[in-house]
């Protein structure tokens, strides 16, 4: 760990850290660390690969009669404890090299008029101002402030959001003592009697928590939170408030989310404590419902995994599915069409080239290797006919967050996924018909109507919902993919459950097959963007779309238009397992390779 003393050498420590592409995470602190302190640093040391510890008492938010040379001070201890910590850096300046000109500050009024800012007119301002020379000085991706300061770090966001300061602010926990008297460098102000009475505050916070949830209006929560602490001969109220959570200003009836925050001397010391309340409204709803679908998204391999060993040995809890696969296969495709805005189309059309060479590769490469594996490997008809419909499918949505995981360029993923869906129901059954033709009797109009039916109408259907009720889609776009999750791992549970006998008797050839196709789709797709000199970003999007099939309608096909080839359904459910599993995979490699490439250029300039 290191201890610099001045803007300069911090400076130059960052900037050598940020040309070799590290993360850098900020903690602002005046010193006298404690256990929450070190639960800032530690979330940092968890998020970041830099951690930064600021240690400075900073004269310009102390007001004229406060307690700025009294502040307690021990900088071998703070040394110690964020060393014990993994922080890397410890900025410890003296006031002269963090202020050269008084008259210069940066203020954020009206969340500072309430609560702390009423007794203390210059404390934010003096905030602010040390805080921003610290973003300026560090340049952080991300800084970490305590929950207990709420107004503070209400303030703080409010200013990274105004100045356009390029940095992630994150607010953590309160972290109290065993009694609950929250965590404090004030509180070794306190004698044992003092400490005993500060209590109060941690009794009022819980009084006031188990009021609010229980409906009471504002006033009858402070009333309460009052009395209790009027209750103690030794505390004085600076204030007790309820404000809104977002502009600080006082309520009077718990309609959004709240702060109920507080300010009282014991002795000639001043404690500040606070609890949050968040109104049980729809936003937060979707707030957790995204988290999850996004948790559901990213994971979607093993979730497909796990339902279908579940399925395999619960049979009859999933067998009901296979009787509305169309439909499941309908809906994610509708899911799929609500996250397809007029915007996207523009974005297709202004890289004709890599949309035209990954459209190609898409419907040729896999049909292909589809063809020649079943050709190579003698595969009974049934089975050959699923490889083939699997190959013959446009890209599938999981391979746009796969290309997100890899680090690939992502808009040319998501638009080789429209083109090549819309236009499935051309290419799909063609495909299908010239290449399955040998094995067994195709209908091309049947197979036309099928992938309108389940794919065409349900994707324009949702373009054109997107197009007139934007606004609201959008309220509810983090929740989208659930839709084509959840649709997904139904499909597959249910043909995994009515095939679990012919799983363990073909299980293992299906699953070479298909490991081989999808690992030569990547390949050879990878390998042609390389041939054509496309940039790495979009050579890994082109490699995975082409990989990566829209196996649920290769499943949806089979079912629909092949009943007298049950087996049919089987390499689409195991594709749909294995391509995850194999995407993961190849993200990972091509991630990591992302940075031997920068660094190769960096070389080379």
């Amino acid at each position: 760990m290191k201890v610099t003393k001045t803007v300069k050498e911090t400076r130059d420590l960052i900037k050598n850290w940020k040309r070799e592409g590290k993360t850098i995470g900020l903690v602002p602190t005046m010193g006298f660390l404690h256990e929450g302190h070190a639960s800032l640093i530690k979330r940092c040391r968890e998020e970041n690969d830099i951690v930064v510890v600021s240690d400075f008492v900073n004269p310009t938010q102390f007001g004229p009669t406060e307690d700025l040379e009294a502040y307690p001070r021990d900088f071998k201890r703070d040394s110690e404890l964020c060393e014990s910590l993994g922080a890397d850096v410890i900025f410890h300046p003296e006031p002269e090299d963090m202020y050269h000109d008084p008259h210069a500050f940066v203020s954020i009024d009206t969340l500072s008029d309430t609560l702390c800012g009423k007794t203390r007119p210059i404390h934010f301002k003096g905030v602010c101002t040390v805080v921003s020379k610290l973003f300026n000085i560090v340049t952080p991706d991300r800084a970490y402030f305590g929950q207990k300061d709420a107004q503070q770090l209400a303030i703080i966001r409010k200013m990274v959001q105004d100045l356009n300061f390029d940095i992630q602010i994150v607010g953590c926990p309160i972290i109290r003592e065993e009694d609950g008297l929250a965590k404090s460098s004030r509180n070794t102000y306190l004698s044992e009697e003092e400490r005993k009475a500060a209590l109060c505050l941690s009794r009022a916070v819980k009084a006031g928590q188990n009021m609010i949830c229980k409906g009471s209006k504002a006033e009858e929560v402070l009333t309460k939170m009052r009395e209790i602490i009027e209750a103690e001969p030794l505390a004085k109220i600076d204030y007790v408030s309820m404000v809104d959570a977002l502009d600080m200003q006082p309520v009077e009836i718990v309609e959004k989310d709240v702060l109920v925050a507080m300010a009282v001397y014991i002795g000639k010391t001043r404690l500040i404590d606070n609890f949050s309340y968040e109104v049980y409204h729809m936003e937060n709803v979707m707030k957790k419902v995204g988290k999850a679908s996004s948790f559901l998204t990213k994971y979607i391999g093993i979730i497909i995994i796990c339902f279908s060993v579940i399925a395999f040995f619960w049979r009859d809890g999933f067998a009901w599915t296979t009787n509305y696969t169309s439909i499941f296969l309908g809906v994610a495709m509708f899911g799929m069409g609500l996250t397809i805005k007029m915007d996207d189309f523009k974005r297709v059309f202004s890289r004709p080239k890599e949309i035209v060479i990954g459209f190609v590769a898409q419907y040729t490469i896999m049909p292909v290797v589809a063809w020649g594996l079943c050709q190579l490997m003698h595969l009974p008809t049934d089975l050959a006919l699923g490889v083939i419909l699997v190959g013959c499918c446009p890209g599938g949505t999981a391979s746009n967050v796969i290309t997100y995981i890899a680090g690939g360029d992502v808009a040319l993923s998501v638009g080789m996924t429209i083109t090549s869906t819309l236009a499935a129901p051309l290419m799909t059954p063609l495909l299908v018909y010239l290449l399955a033709g040998a094995w067994v009797e195709v209908s091309f109009l049947a197979m036309v109507i099928s992938v309108v039916k389940v794919v065409l109408i349900p994707v324009l259907l949702g373009i054109l919902i997107n197009w007139i009720f934007g606004k609201q889609i959008q309220k509810i776009s983090e929740v989208l993919p659930l839709i084509s999750v959840v649709s997904i791992v139904m499909i597959i549970s249910g043909i995994v459950s009515v095939n679990a006998e012919k799983i363990l008797s073909c299980g293992l050839l299906v699953l070479g097959v298909v490991a081989l196709h999808n690992l030569c789709g990547m390949g050879i797709g990878l390998g042609a963007a390389k041939l054509l000199h496309i940039e790495y970003d979009k050579a890994t999007a082109i490699a995975i779309e082409v990989g990566m099939q829209n196996s649920g309608l290769a499943i949806s096909l089979a079912t629909a238009n092949f009943a007298a080839n049950p087996l049919a359904t089987l390499p689409g459910a195991i594709f749909s397992v294995w391509h995850n599993i194999s995407g993961s995979l190849f993200a990972g490699i091509r991630r990591g390779g992302t940075g031997t490439k920068e660094a190769c250029l960096e070389i080379t300039e």
